[in-house]
């Protein structure tokens, strides 16, 4: 038997904490030998720095502090029992005025090799061309000079730089994939096991979306299946101070079968994995028939010994796993609940605040995001109750610091730090009030109802006194659409005031010194189409939901009134939506979302993943959605396709200020980061809806 121990750190790492990155990477690596006793620890992918520096990454002072961060790791693991552990960290590095995405490998306190990332990840999210530049293939290496104060720990002037398979003294191969490597049409791993290597290791920063853990450990386990090896991919776990959060789903699989694997979702800023492998495995599963002519990687050699001694594998038997667990065991409402709530904790912790206010409406999108909220609490108190001894008092440290004490249960958790406020006008309905009132109750939040009546009549008479004007009137009661606009707006504009006032004011009167986020509730829907008020309650710190669709919020709602005993939000659930802004008719509400908007969600939903998944303009979505849409007449198709464009391109000035939410789906409207558009268009589309009508003539 050839048996060693592969140890792999999920970090919750803050971009530009060197002094935090450094002390979880420590532990890290304290855990991956003391605790699993490995001879192979890696790390996510830009440990040091933290992935999320971006445009930081141009600043020489992030070079220079990455730099000194592995001056003291190294200072670290060159004595036992640290000193027989190859250890790879993530930095960047600049060589001849170019900026490099890089794993450097050390062993015993000193530079084994450095490993420059071969492709760059520039789609969606993700800008890294923006601030680094490929290693091209084929490339010779150089040797590079160490700064001096690395010189002093290690005694190596210089360090080899360049794309290597690593071939230890017992004739183990090892090699290497950064993040993006790992997706491309030929992973560089495909021929790295063809020239026989053993273990592939992949240092990576891959963001959470639904389902896609899942599809990253059927692409490992398709690899090693039929190469065979075994593939060690590390990710990080959190926030790291972006709109994105990074699910973990590290793993180790071997010869396409999963041998350990991070749970996903977990409040932790250090968790470590291991698996005992049996290298002498690898060459009988491969055969002739598996090994194709690919171009060879160069070799590069040291003197480290990976295979345990002998005897030790009968301390450490391979692990012998009766029942795998499928990646992500997971409902998508699950998982979009989830994802946000680990979310918030980090941003919560990191932010300074005391806790949290929420205008809560009654309706679906201000529901889910307490529910969300709930569920965050109930995560935290489960590390406290569940996790290891290190991230227990991690956690249980915010919280003193937060609050001063440990709630028993995430719902004494959620009193302590969440308030919430039916903020009403003569416009709300019993049904809404009551409904904010019974989820505010079941998750726990402090609640309060605030009339906002005198403020809204306020601002009006303010305005009348100043233009002498007549008083303005709602559609219904027979003003112009300019008025009815006008005072809705009003409403919801206060509102967000009054929130802000609120935020800042709760920790005072309590007598608790700093102040609360507020939280934003505004869908994915509402992005695309504007369908929003500029600087309402769509205006906060944070927003958990604004990358979910209304559809799958309805899902979750239900979801969670059955898992979490959040049973309002099943009544939330089945109200139409409404925004609450127009006078009622004996006490019931006139106005719902859909009928304004001429649309409902789900077709908003359908539309909003056609114009960003597959990139199409009027035209070609209405030529798709007259086949798929065959129970609606082609005029009618034609006449929501026009309206939806419409709308966004009047509206889309509104995402160039909206509240950061996290990124979820793959269609986000974010303006910011993912869907880079412009802010003003000639929202007439005329070129384009001349053609759909051209289109129309056809088809009748």
């Amino acid at each position: 038997m050839k048996c060693t121990t592969l140890a792999i750190s999920t970090l919750n790492q803050w971009s530009m904490d060197f002094e935090g990155n450094k002390n979880r990477i420590i532990e890290s690596l304290r855990q991956s030998k003391v605790i699993h006793k490995a001879k192979i620890r890696i790390g996510p992918e830009l440990e040091i720095p933290g992935y999320g520096c971006e445009d930081h990454f141009y600043e020489t002072d992030t070079i220079l502090h990455s730099w000194q961060v592995l001056g003291e790791l190294l200072k670290f693991t060159s004595s036992e029992p640290y000193n027989d552990m190859l250890c790879v960290f993530g930095m960047p590095i600049i060589i001849n005025a170019k900026n490099y995405n890089c794993g450097v490998c050390t062993l015993s306190g000193k530079i084994v090799l450095i490993k420059p990332k071969l492709i760059l990840a520039d789609d969606g999210n993700y800008r890294e061309s923006r601030w680094f530049t490929p290693w091209e293939i084929g490339t010779k290496s150089l040797e590079i000079a160490l700064p001096d104060f690395i010189v002093k720990i290690t005694g190596q002037k210089t360090a080899t730089f360049g794309n290597f398979i690593l071939r230890t003294a017992d004739d183990i191969l090892i090699g290497s994939e950064c993040c993006e490597e790992l997706w491309a049409p030929l992973p560089s791993s495909i021929a790295q096991f063809a020239q026989g290597v053993h273990i592939v290791f992949n240092i990576s920063g891959s963001h959470f979306q639904p389902c896609k853990q899942e599809k990253r450990q059927e692409l490992i386990e398709s690899i090693t299946l039929k190469s065979g090896g075994v593939y060690m991919y590390s990710n990080m776990n959190g926030c790291d101070g972006t709109r994105l959060y990074f699910d973990a789903g590290s793993m180790i699989i071997e010869n396409g079968k999963l041998r350990s694997l991070t749970h996903e979702f977990q409040i932790s800023d250090v968790k470590v994995i291991s698996a005992c492998v049996d290298l002498a495995k690898i060459e009988p599963y491969r055969t002739p028939s598996h090994v194709p002519d690919l171009s060879s990687n160069p070799f590069f050699n040291f003197e480290f010994r990976i295979i345990d001694l002998p005897g030790f594998h009968m301390i450490m038997k391979p692990q012998k796993i009766t029942q795998i667990p499928k990646a992500y065991e997971f409902t998508k409402e699950k998982e979009l609940s989830h994802g946000p709530a680990c979310w918030l904790w980090d941003y919560l912790r990191r932010s300074g605040s005391k806790g949290m206010f929420l205008p809560l409406s009654g309706g679906a999108d201000s529901g889910s995001t307490l529910a969300i909220v709930g569920i965050m609490c109930k995560q935290v108190i489960k590390c406290i109750n569940e996790g290891d001894d290190y991230n227990k008092k991690v956690t249980e440290n915010d919280l003193m610091r937060m609050i001063g004490k440990i709630p028993k249960n995430g719902k004494e958790l959620a009193n302590e730090i969440m308030y919430t406020a039916y903020l009403s006008t003569s416009n709300s309905s019993d049904q809404t009030r009551n409904l904010a009132s019974k989820i505010a109750e079941q998750v726990g939040s402090k609640h309060c109802e605030v009339k906002m009546d005198n403020i809204v009549k306020a601002f009006e008479k303010t305005y009348l006194a100043m233009s002498k004007g007549p008083e303005p009137r709602y559609k219904e009661q027979g003003g112009t659409w300019s008025e009815d606009i006008a005072l809705q707006n009003i409403q919801a504009r206060s509102r967000m005031v009054m929130s802000y006032l609120m935020g800042q004011l709760i920790p005072f009167t309590l007598k608790r010194p700093g102040h609360l986020l507020i939280l934003a509730s505004g869908n994915l829907e509402e992005g695309l189409t504007g369908y929003m008020t500029k600087y309402d309650c769509s205006s906060a710190d944070v927003n958990l939901i604004g990358g979910i669709s209304k559809v799958d919020l309805k899902k979750f709602m239900i979801w969670a009134s059955d898992h979490y005993e959040y049973t309002a939000l099943a009544d939330i659930a089945l109200a139409p939506p409404t925004a609450e802004l127009k006078p009622l008719e004996e006490g019931k509400v006139q106005q719902t979302d859909e009928d304004d908007l001429g649309m409902t969600y789900a077709e908003m939903s359908t539309m909003g993943k056609l114009r960003r998944i597959e990139h199409r303009g009027p035209v070609f979505m209405f030529k798709k959605l007259t086949c798929e849409w065959n129970h609606l007449s082609s005029q009618t198709v034609a006449n929501k396709v026009k309206r939806f464009f419409t709308l966004h391109g009047r509206n889309r000035h509104k995402m160039n200020v909206v509240t950061p939410s996290v990124h979820v789906e793959n269609y986000s409207a974010d303006d910011t980061r993912f869907d880079t558009r412009q802010m003003i268009y000639n929202y007439q589309w005329k070129f384009q809806f001349n053609m759909i009508d051209k289109l129309l003539d056809i088809t009748i």
